[in-house]
This record gives C-alpha cells, structure tokens and sequence, in this order.
C-alpha cells in the first residue's frame, strides 16, 4: 500500500484509479493543450506499469506516468509522461509527482530511470536536473551506461526523437 502525501497547498499525491481516468484526460489537455502529446498521454497511461497522480480539492491536477523496461539483465524504467495543469503550477506538484515516482521505483529495485523531453522544455529539464538526473543530447552518449542493443532498445521503447534530450538517474549503484 502506497501512502498518501499531503502538502503545503493541500494536494496529494496517490495512486492511479479507474475513477479518476476523466480528470487525467482534463488535466493532460489543459497541461498539452491541443497539442498530439494529450492525446499520447491518455494513450500512455492505458500500458504504464504505474501512474500516480496529483489531487487538489478533489481535481486531478497532473500526473506522473512509469513504463518498466528490461535492458541486459536489470529492470529501469521510464518517466513516460509528467505534467501539471497550468492553474496549479509553481506550487511543488511537479517536484512532489517526480519525487513519488523515484521513491517507488526505489523501493521496487530498479536498476534506473530514464526520461525524454524537447530541448525547449526548460521547465521539464529544470525538474529533473533538482533531482539528479543526467542530461544526454546525443544516443551515442549512452554507450558509457548501456550495451548498443539496449540503447536501441531504450530509444525505441521511449519513442525517441532527434534532437530529444535523454534524462538519465541511476538507481541502483
């Protein structure tokens, strides 16, 4: 059993229900607005291993989304999505969703966790980078961590992009 965080604004952080799927719809598309990534957020969030999601009065307000990938012999994972309404920015949710996300994975023993964003995307950046998390700009960087097959593997699975930045946090040591 998961616990729930509370916060200084009053929101919590708890695991994914069925319930809630319309208010992560709502969320995703006011965080995307009408931009294809709304639409592959919901798509993400029906094959994740894991969502928790972020609660303001009773509204969902973001949501951090968690893919499991086997690479070689241990099990990483990837932040398939993060994001939060923009009403309720700036308020540590984003911080809060990212950080449950780190402690589950930890606690289940994954090996690391991976990530992709748009250069443009500071914000997104900004997050991880106060987490820890290694920036990549080139694959090629990758061969330092991984085999070459994994690296394909990893790419393919986190549908990467170039010019996409790849955000890397081990785990596990």
């Amino acid at each position: 059993m998961v616990k729930q965080i509370e916060h200084k604004y009053l929101f919590r952080i708890i695991e994914y229900d069925l319930i809630y799927r319309e208010g992560i719809i709502r969320s995703a598309q006011r965080a995307f607005g009408n931009s294809m990534d709304s639409y592959w957020a919901v798509r993400y969030l029906d094959k994740c291993n894991k969502t928790f999601i972020a609660v303001f009065d009773n509204k969902v307000v973001g949501a951090v989304m968690i893919g499991y990938i086997k690479l070689h012999d241990s099990l990483h994972a990837e932040i398939g999505y993060i994001f939060v309404d923009p009403d309720y920015r700036h308020m540590g949710i984003g911080s809060a969703l990212l950080s449950k996300a780190i402690e589950f994975l930890k606690e289940n023993g994954i090996k690391a966790v991976w990530a992709l964003t748009s250069p443009r995307n500071i914000a997104t950046r900004f997050l991880f980078k106060k987490f820890g998390f290694k920036e990549f700009a080139n694959p090629r960087e990758l061969k330092e961590i991984l085999r070459s097959k994994d690296i394909g593997k990893l790419l393919y699975r986190m549908v990467y992009w170039r010019g996409d930045v790849i955000l890397y946090l081990p785990l596990i040591k």
